[in-house]
């Protein structure tokens, strides 16, 4: 069992590692192509929950075509697998960096927090969920902070 567990979080991962390359290189199919057709999708500039590839195609299309990071590092990976070995669930942080249209310059860019949901069917590892967001972002912690100071809870 140990030995398939190893071997689907390789798996996971080299599946993950190819399709953010591309992803972050400014093509959007990366990560559609291994997104089932009934994907649910969230990351922190959609307004809800996005449901089907199409949907998230047409919103990547929108959104993301163009922009390239050209440094993205990961920490706190985590692959967990069910029992049967035909679900997992990758978590990881991603440091992003962009270089400046206006001064050339390499900038950090908030640390995400990713959590997808993988299912095996018909023998391909394919992403059933997603979800971005922003981990410890500086402003939304002191928007909250400020928030609750001015409700009293703070």
């Amino acid at each position: 069992m140990e030995l398939m567990h190893k071997q689907i979080t390789s798996t996971i991962l080299e599946i993950e590692r190819a399709a953010s390359d591309r992803f972050n290189k400014g093509d959007i199919t990366g990560y559609l192509d291994i997104y089932r057709d009934d994907i649910t999708y969230v990351d922190p500039m959609t307004a809800g929950v996005l449901v089907d590839k199409n949907t998230v195609r047409h919103y990547f299309e929108k959104s993301y075509l163009g922009i390239e990071i050209e440094q993205a590092e990961w920490s706190n990976i985590q692959v967990v697998i069910n029992e049967s070995a035909n679900t997992a669930i990758l978590t990881y942080n991603q440091q992003n960096h962009i270089r400046s249209k206006n001064d050339g310059k390499l900038h950090q860019i908030p640390l995400w927090n990713c959590t997808e949901v993988y299912r095996l069917t018909d023998g391909q590892w394919k992403i059933a969920h997603a979800n971005w967001s922003f981990a410890q972002h500086p402003v939304l912690l002191d928007s909250l902070k400020t928030l609750f100071t001015d409700l009293g809870y703070l």
